[in-house]
């Protein structure tokens, strides 16, 4: 890899800073653009006329003893463009690591004499620099993106084993590789982890932790022979968003989606505005109702107290006094329930049932579950004629209007 691709990195690490960058994750985009300076550094030969100071192997050191320290630098700066003066500081600070680099390569003399004691060390002060850095990314809080925290654990457990480079316990044979290939593999992290954010915002709704209606849709292609879908629906929230505001609406849906991440008969995503969906693979829709009127019951009966501004940031002890929101209210859902059959064969058909039902359980009273009308006559004719009423369609008609009785 060294012989061939000794420049690896660098493609990976460009790859790397172009989506960044597109994700509007410029921390990423300015690290992995130091991680690409530093290899080039490296890579280059020394110009003619500079001194020997500043030759590749003082200034590994001194990029292996500052560079660990731009994630949690980085990591802790919250996220904002080059138009602001906080973004010309984060770049500030960023190079600023470059410049420690290259200070310390300059006084090997002076740095020399107090890092004796740490020659016992593998590594010496690389090694210590790279586990402290490691400890203040865990330490420090992050200004977003905290789902980036592994992948840049990660990215910095390799920059730490790539600043090894050439120390004398390596075998001989890979001595001069630790550098380019743990480097590479600092990409690869790195670029894990902006795929997996880009999977969360693709596939996760922000407000509620739920999967979002494209997770939804796309679950919808995978589904089985038999399965149930049911759509729940936040009654009156019409009238707590008029009344109490946004907020406090935001606050009704993470308090039903919280309840809905329990369910352990289906899955549950959000659908869009107060709706939920329930996708339940290999269960039918009557054998489903006792257990989503459980899940309304269980809604119905717990207590929503909105939030106060006084409301602390964490909760407090179990025997302190509450001091957040004081006003309480009743928050109940309608369900409505449909299933696979020869009427509605397709997801999709499911999904209108379902959302029929819902619709008959607000005109009935609201918070209730509902199940689909079924008319048996038509459906064992839609299945006569889907199926041309083969002896293994009767027997399964059969067995479905045997499950239903």
């Amino acid at each position: 890899m060294v012989r061939w691709f000794p420049h690896l990195p660098v493609f990976l690490l460009a790859i790397t800073a172009l989506w960044g960058w597109h994700l509007r994750q410029g921390k990423v985009a300015l690290l992995v653009m130091l991680m690409a300076a530093a290899h080039v550094l490296l890579a280059r030969p020394l110009p003619e006329g500079l001194p020997q100071a500043l030759s590749p192997e003082p200034l590994r050191e001194g990029l292996a003893v500052f560079l660990p320290w731009a994630f949690p630098l980085l990591m802790s700066w919250p996220e904002t463009s080059f138009k602001r003066p906080m973004g010309w500081a984060r770049l500030g600070a960023a190079l600023s690591v470059l410049l420690g680099a290259f200070i310390w390569a300059w006084n090997q003399g002076f740095v020399g004499s107090w890092l004796a004691d740490l020659a016992g060390i593998p590594g010496g002060v690389k090694s210590l620099s790279a586990l402290l850095a490691l400890v203040a990314l865990w330490v420090s809080p992050f200004g977003e993106g905290p789902d980036l925290r592994t992948s840049w654990t990660w990215a910095l457990i390799s920059l730490g084993l790539a600043s090894l480079h050439g120390e004398p316990w390596w075998p001989k044979s890979v001595s001069g590789a630790p550098w380019p290939v743990f480097l590479s593999f600092n990409g690869l992290f790195l670029l894990g982890g902006l795929y997996g954010l880009t999977w969360r915002q693709a596939y996760l709704d922000e407000l509620t932790g739920l999967p979002s209606r494209r997770a939804f849709e796309e679950s919808m292609r995978r589904l089985g022979r038999y399965y149930a879908i049911a759509m729940v629906d936040v009654d009156h929230f019409k009238n707590f968003n008029d009344r109490y505001g946004h907020q406090v609406g935001d606050q009704i849906l993470r308090f039903i989606a919280v309840r809905l991440k329990r369910v352990s008969f289906g899955q549950a995503f959000r659908y869009g505005g107060e709706e939920f969906a329930l996708i339940m693979p290999g269960r039918r829709a009557q054998a489903m109702v006792p257990h989503l009127e459980g899940l309304r019951r269980s809604i119905e009966a717990s207590t929503f107290t909105i939030r106060g501004e006084n409301r602390p940031a964490r909760k407090p002890p179990r025997n302190a006094r509450p001091s957040g929101g004081r006003e309480q209210l009743g928050v109940t859902v309608s369900i409505g329930v449909a299933r696979k059959c020869p009427l509605h064969s397709t997801p999709e058909e499911v999904v209108n049932a379902a959302d029929r039902a819902l619709y008959r359980a607000k005109q009935m009273g609201r918070n209730r579950v509902e199940p689909e009308r079924r008319n048996r006559q038509w459906e064992s004719y839609a299945r006569r004629i889907t199926c041309g009423g083969t002896k293994s369609e009767q027997q399964q008609e059969n067995r479905d209007r045997f499950h239903l009785d």
